[in-house]
């Protein structure tokens, strides 16, 4: 007697089971709430606002409360502030049970704690609306100052807290990377987009008749260190013992100062060189209250504060407790329950 068959089960093509591995992905990319993508807007907003602003200032110097680059950080900051009071008043009234235990009281309201840093950013940022000149100080950026010892000093008490945070805080890989991109693209778009603009200055004394917007300094090369610090901490490991992410910060601070000294000093250079006078790298641009004279193509303070093994020392224990502080950041964020 002939045996019976037995059916065999379908072959899924390979192309099928990705698609069908795919689906939970675009699924929860597209159950995203909104307010998280108009509170992303408000946030690009502001920093948009806050670059125009400066060289609304360094172009035409007088201004008012109303003018477009203010009028862009007021919106990110309303925008996102009524984006997550929306979000607070729909947890209260409408949430439910298990969505109210992931949030934070206050006057009566709930909602996460992330939604009332923004309402209180937005409050902080509209009352103290008249007295916004310039938030962001490109004091130490100029390529001009970039073979100085206390731009290197400044850098690395700053950068290494922000990359780190990135780099453990993000839920994916390459964190402290796509926040040097996000970084350098915003840069180079407004370094790009502000000069299409004809403007003139309005504010005596005028000692550089310029004709066109300002652009903003060239993005500093911190892609690379990112690099080396998502590295770092992919080696490191996802871990927060204290005794890892101690070597870790040490690690990443002798990383990023290694890589971003050697990539900035030799970029600094091109920068004062006339290959990097023209539209794409912007050098060689200044302000309209600037005396133009050869300065402008030399080293600011190589004299009085040059790069030596001390102060290298002292950016590398800045570099080390800025990322320690870096990670103790991420590791909070990456616990707090969205």
């Amino acid at each position: 007697m002939d045996s019976i068959a037995q059916p065999t089960a379908p072959t899924v093509p390979s192309q099928a089971r990705h698609t069908t591995a795919a689906r939970p992905l675009a699924a929860r990319a597209a159950a995203l709430p909104w307010y998280l993508y108009t509170t992303l807007f408000g946030s690009t907003s502001i920093a948009v606002g806050l670059l125009w602003d400066i060289s609304w200032h360094a172009t035409i110097g007088r201004d008012t409360f109303w003018t477009p680059a203010h009028m862009a950080i007021y919106l990110g900051g309303v925008l996102a502030g009524l984006s997550t009071g929306w979000m607070a008043l729909a947890t209260t009234f409408a949430g439910s049970p298990t969505d109210r235990a992931a949030t934070v009281r206050f006057w009566g309201f709930r909602a996460p704690l992330g939604a009332w840093v923004v309402v209180w950013g937005t409050i902080a940022m509209l009352t103290s609306a008249p007295f916004l000149v310039s938030t962001v100080v490109l004091e130490y950026s100029e390529a001009n100052r970039q073979h100085s010892g206390r731009f290197y000093v400044v850098s690395a008490a700053v950068y290494p807290l922000l990359l780190l945070a990135a780099a453990r805080g993000a839920r994916r890989r390459w964190g402290a990377t796509w926040t040097a991109v996000s970084y350098t693209v915003l840069r180079l778009g407004l370094l790009w987009i502000l000069p299409l603009f004809p403007a003139r200055p309005l504010l005596a004394p005028i000692y550089n008749p310029v004709t066109h917007m300002w652009p903003t300094e060239f993005p500093l090369l911190l892609i690379l260190p990112a690099l080396a610090v998502d590295l770092l901490v992919q080696r490191f490991g996802t871990g927060d013992g204290p005794r890892r992410d101690g070597l870790l910060a040490l690690a990443a601070a002798f990383a990023f100062l290694a890589v971003f000294f050697v990539a900035q000093w030799l970029f600094a250079d091109f920068m004062l060189t006339p290959h990097a006078r023209n539209w794409f790298f912007a050098a060689d641009q200044w302000t309209y209250y600037n005396r133009i004279d050869t300065w402008r193509h030399k080293f600011w303070d190589v004299d009085i504060d040059p790069v030596t093994p001390v102060k290298l020392g002292v950016a590398f224990v800045l570099a080390a407790v800025s990322a320690r502080l870096g990670l103790l950041w991420g590791n909070w964020v990456g616990r707090v329950q969205r």
